[in-house]
Parts: C-alpha cells; sequence; structure tokens
C-alpha cells in the first residue's frame, strides 16, 4: 500500500461535519432512559469501540506487510498509537468510558487535515432505510448511498446481538459514530443506537 498515510486519513475526514455527544452519561435525549438502559448503553459503546480498534489494527497490520521504508513507519507509528488506545479502552468500566474522548485521541493518529482544531463530539445518525447484506460486524447500506459515502461500519447493535440485523431486511437506524475509519472517503465505525424494522 504506497499511498500517503496522511492523504488517506485527510480524505477520510473530509467533509465529515461532528457535532454534539449521544453516548455520555450528561447527554439529555428526549426521553430519559433508566440507569440500568445507560449502564447498558455504555457497555454497548465500550465493547463496540475495542471491536472496531482492533479491526482498524488488522487492515494497518495486513497494509504493512505490503510497505516499506517511511510508509512502513508510519503504519508501525499508527500500530503502535492503536494497540495503546486498545490497552487503555480494555481496562476502561462502562461508567469510565467517554465517545468524544475516544474519538479525539484517535484524531492524531488519523490526521486531522481539515483545519479543524476542535471537533467537537460525534451527534447520532439517522438513516430512514438501511440494511446489511452480511450478519455484522460489516458495511451497513443505505439508500441514497453513494460511492464517495459516507461508509459506516457496524461493531455494535442493541443488546448485542449481531443476528439481530438479519440480511435483506430494511431498517429505520439510529448510528453512534464511535471514530473514523482510514479511507480515501468518510467512513467510520458505528454502533446501532436503535433499530426498527421498515420492510422485509
Amino acid at each position: 500500500m504506497k499511498r500517503s498515510f496522511m492523504w488517506q486519513v485527510g480524505m477520510a475526514l473530509a467533509g465529515v461535519a461532528v457535532a454534539l455527544a449521544a453516548c455520555a452519561p450528561g447527554a439529555s435525549p428526549a426521553t430519559t432512559p433508566t440507569p440500568d438502559a445507560t449502564a447498558m448503553w455504555q457497555s454497548e459503546c465500550l465493547q463496540a469501540t475495542v471491536r472496531a480498534l482492533e479491526m482498524e489494527r488488522q487492515r494497518y497490520a495486513d497494509w504493512l506487510q505490503q510497505a516499506s521504508g517511511d510508509q512502513a513507519a508510519s503504519y508501525r507509528h499508527t500500530l503502535a498509537y492503536i494497540d495503546a488506545a486498545l490497552a487503555k479502552d480494555r481496562g476502561l468500566t462502562p461508567d469510565e468510558f467517554r465517545i468524544a474522548e475516544v474519538y479525539r485521541e484517535m484524531v492524531p493518529v488519523l490526521g486531522n487535515q481539515q483545519g479543524q482544531d476542535d471537533i467537537g463530539e460525534p451527534q447520532p445518525i439517522v438513516l430512514e432505510d438501511a440494511w446489511v447484506e452480511q450478519t455484522p460486524p460489516g458495511l451497513l447500506f443505505y439508500a441514497g448511498m453513494s460511492r464517495s459515502g459516507p461508509f459506516y461500519t457496524v461493531v455494535g447493535v442493541p443488546g448485542g446481538d449481531f443476528g439481530a440485523l438479519k440480511p435483506g431486511v430494511h431498517y429505520r437506524v439510529v448510528l453512534q459514530p464511535l471514530m473514523p475509519a482510514t479511507y480515501p472517503f468518510p467512513s467510520f465505525y458505528v454502533c446501532i443506537k436503535e433499530l426498527g424494522v421498515v420492510k422485509k
């Protein structure tokens, strides 16, 4: 993989607007969740983030096998950063986990090329018609999706049951972005916060 690392990640962040948080205990949704529901959601987000980091790490490990010179050094640096993030997040309790902190921590390694010194916190995304072609973890398709994205890789679902998201069934989903993925177009690892069947 000979492409410039900074070019890849710069493109991945291009055109992406991030604002208000949705996965912190202090958030103010329209309906206040119960303590048990909040704890479960925090746990799901944490597990999904660890899964996302593991998947991104594997991508860089694969690229490193084909790289040399400065490119290989860049990939090794990124792998070390991801390893440190994994070690930290695996040691967190759900109460200690904050999506906004993880998101900001990944910006230095992914590269912040858009002049956004403060990227804020990732806001939820609503898709009215979305589906998968295979059981997650994996890519989520949606009505209006283009070849230039945004792309969403599902790494977490309500209750942790990936089998609940069935290929061929169309859903209305509320997505919580967890962290960007390195790709030439806007791409994110996401946890599904709400899931409802639109049509079978």
